[in-house]
């Protein structure tokens, strides 16, 4: 299956690119890794439980550009990492609001 997901470049929608990553990590059975990561533990090993997380990180990495990763890429626990995205680039951030009000104006 092949996703046609665009790199986050901070001036794109963040929430609807944060739809899209949600649905290919789902799609690509790595959601799981920003879920819970105590609850892997019952049913993995660690070594399954480590490339899952591993994969979950280097596919968000992987759609972000080199700017945006810079501010979080400091980060090696993926559900951090994820977390850290949603805190800089929600819909109160002010280059999102600048965003939707160039869009606006477009219009």
């Amino acid at each position: 299956m092949k996703f046609d997901v665009e790199k986050f470049n901070g001036w794109n929608n963040f929430n609807s690119w944060h739809i899209k990553m949600h649905t290919l990590l789902v799609q690509q059975y790595l959601f799981k890794a920003l879920k819970c990561v105590d609850n892997l533990t019952k049913r993995m090993d660690d070594e399954e439980k480590e490339d899952l997380i591993e994969h979950a990180h280097s596919a968000i990495q992987f759609y972000l550009f080199n700017e945006n990763l810079r501010k979080v890429v400091k980060e090696i626990i993926v559900t951090r990492f994820w977390t850290n995205l949603e805190t800089l680039y929600m819909t109160k951030s002010l280059i999102n609001r600048l965003y939707l009000k160039y869009q606006l104006y477009i219009l």
